[in-house]
């Protein structure tokens, strides 16, 4: 008998189904959805627009570079100002004064002051720079413009000498070295505008002995140069260490 024009396949001239097969789907069944767009699948990646990227890629650049300015300006705000530096309180200093003109001397200063330990610079008024006197005392505490007097040890430092009153002079001072803790005081000098200039005229006393040194190649800003130390002990001088070859 011939099998070939049965009914019983899937259609005329196809084999029959293997058992466990798939069954058909119905009339109305819903076709298969391409990716994406099958109902709980996830919506297919929109394309990206390559202007609309580059736009906000720079977008972001700009604020970062925005907000670095910002934190710039604001840094340079915090800087010390010579508009804003205080001059010396001296109302509690112990001692004797000495009240210093605009055309004084640098020795005519120490000359006039009784201090047993002294300290002072002067540099050119034609010189649009502005030094500063230090010294570094023993216990890490410093005399400088913005502590001018030291409680300790009894020193003061007269007067801010800054850019813009050029000619006068800084000088610190101890009226009595028995009364200055033991140790080494070192004194130097800065450039705290930065500039070139012509140099800087430094005296120092220390009991019966005065040294007079020129202070030169101090032209980069904050720069320091080592002028001498002195050392205390038992309340005199025990020995003084020079930097710079006295004149």
């Amino acid at each position: 008998m011939n099998t070939q024009f049965g009914n019983n396949g899937p259609g005329m001239g196809q084999p029959p189904q293997p058992w466990g097969a798939r069954p058909q789907q119905p009339y109305n069944a819903v076709p298969p959805q391409p990716y994406g767009g099958g109902p709980g699948m996830s919506p297919a990646p929109k394309p990206v627009d390559p202007d609309k990227a580059k736009r906000k890629k720079t977008i972001m650049w700009i604020v970062i570079v925005a907000i670095l300015d910002l934190l710039l300006f604001l840094l340079w705000l915090l800087l010390p100002s010579r508009c804003s530096r205080p001059r010396p309180d001296n109302s509690d200093s112990d001692g004797p004064t000495s009240e210093i003109s605009e055309a004084s001397d640098i020795s005519e200063v120490v000359d006039s002051d009784s201090g047993e330990l002294q300290f002072g610079i002067e540099w050119s008024r034609n010189d649009r720079v502005d030094m500063d006197a230090h010294c570094l005392e023993p216990n890490g505490n410093e005399i400088y413009w913005e502590a001018p007097t030291s409680r300790r040890s009894g020193g003061r430092l007269n007067i801010d000498n800054r850019e813009n009153d050029r000619g006068r002079v800084e000088h610190i001072t101890w009226s009595r070295i028995s009364r200055m803790p033991d140790g080494d005081y070192l004194f130097y000098v800065q450039n705290f505008t930065g500039g070139r200039n012509s140099g800087v005229k430094a005296m120092l006393k220390a009991g019966d002995n005065t040294y007079t040194y020129r202070v030169t190649n101090i032209n980069s800003y904050l720069q320091d140069v080592q002028v001498a130390t002195v050392t205390i002990s038992n309340g005199q001088v025990a020995n003084i260490h020079n930097y710079i070859q006295p004149e």
